[in-house]
């Protein structure tokens, strides 16, 4: 029996490299509701990361995306007709 499960809200905490991070993305986007939610967490943890970090915001699904800094957050959804939008919210010390 196989059951189609659809996701609204993912975590992404890998294993910190770009090409495993792109592939967890695109092969979950096709499991999703929509809207759906991603966290991304340690964007900035390498030179791998923010260039993984900086494809998916540029990706053609991703209506808007927020730069926590250590977290990163995306937003896919199919019904959204504006358009796309990045935020960056770091905090100084």
């Amino acid at each position: 029996m196989s059951k189609n499960i659809a996701f609204n809200l993912l975590f992404i905490d890998g294993n910190h490299k770009k090409t495993p991070t792109l592939e967890y993305f695109n092969t979950l986007k096709s499991k999703i509701s929509s809207p759906a939610l991603f966290v991304f967490d340690d964007i900035y943890w390498s030179n791998e990361m923010k260039e993984a970090w900086q494809i998916i915001i540029n990706d053609n699904d991703v209506n808007f995306s927020i730069d926590l800094y250590e977290q990163g957050l995306v937003v896919i959804d199919k019904n959204e007709t504006l358009d796309k939008k990045h935020f960056e919210l770091h905090l100084s010390y």
